[in-house]
Order: C-alpha cells, then sequence, then structure tokens
C-alpha cells in the first residue's frame, strides 16, 4: 500500500511540475535563441471600441506583435484572429456589429498570405416555429418544431 501511495504522490508531483514549467513559459516565445518577452495590449478607441493583442520587441526595437488579437466594440467581439511573429495566421473571423452578431467573413491565412475567404449565406426570412396540440383519449401530445430542434412534449 505504501508503495502504491508513493508512486501516486511522484506522480502528482511530476505532472504538477510539468505544468508549472509550461505556465512559466507561455509568456516567452524563443526566436533566435534568445527568450522573448510577451506583451499583452489594451487600446481603447473611443469610449466602447476596444483592440486586445500581445507584441513583442524585436532586436531592432520595434514592436511586433505575436499572439491572440481581439477587437470589440459595446462588448461585442467583432474580429478574432491569431498572430505568428506579426503575420496573421489561421483563422481570421469578422463578425457584423447587429443585433445577431453574426459571421460576416472568415479569411484564412498562412504566414501572412491569405489563402482563402469563406462569407456565410443567410436566409432574410425570419425562422418561424410552429407548435401542433395533438389530443387522444388518455394524454395531450405538444410537439414545437423549429428548423433546429423537435422537442416532444407530452403528459
Amino acid at each position: 500500500m505504501k508503495r502504491i501511495m508513493t508512486t501516486a504522490t511522484i506522480a502528482i508531483m511530476a505532472f504538477a511540475m510539468m505544468f508549472s514549467a509550461s505556465a512559466d513559459a507561455s509568456n516567452e516565445v524563443k526566436k533566435h535563441d534568445r527568450p522573448i518577452r510577451i506583451v499583452k495590449r489594451v487600446e481603447h478607441i473611443g469610449a466602447k471600441h476596444t483592440i486586445v493583442f500581445f507584441e513583442y520587441r524585436n532586436r531592432h526595437g520595434d514592436w511586433v506583435r505575436h499572439g491572440e488579437f481581439t477587437e470589440k466594440i459595446r462588448g461585442r467581439v467583432i474580429v478574432t484572429g491569431q498572430y505568428v511573429h506579426g503575420r496573421k495566421d489561421g483563422d481570421w473571423i469578422y463578425r457584423t456589429n447587429d443585433c445577431n452578431n453574426r459571421i460576416a467573413t472568415i479569411e484564412t491565412y498562412d504566414n501572412g498570405t491569405r489563402i482563402d475567404v469563406y462569407k456565410p449565406v443567410y436566409s432574410a426570412a425570419p425562422r418561424k416555429k410552429t407548435v401542433e396540440v395533438c389530443h387522444t383519449p388518455r394524454h395531450t401530445d405538444i410537439r414545437v418544431r423549429t428548423p433546429h430542434v423537435y422537442v416532444n412534449l407530452g403528459f
């Protein structure tokens, strides 16, 4: 029993050390064999427009964006994406600034070069719910149908 407890304790300590080391290294990036300190920036443009991004200082003293990028207007996320050493990378999602907050465009980048653009098409007609009530001698069955959900309530 002691051998099992000792093995479990060592495994837990190794697991904790692994995650504590990765947490310390999450703010540093190695480029050209030297550690780089990443700084989180929050810029306020007007009262309700906020941009949040991460950046570091290169060897020439210039600020280079590296990490997540988020742009918000009135608390709604409008743009999300990822920078890798100053260049856009991965999927960049642009949303509308209306009450629906739908996706307007998804752009895919690879090392700063735009590869693909996707624009979803939304129907202009509002979606309607239909309610059916079925009476039988022993129970009442109510079915609510929406375009995505089918609910059957019986009592």
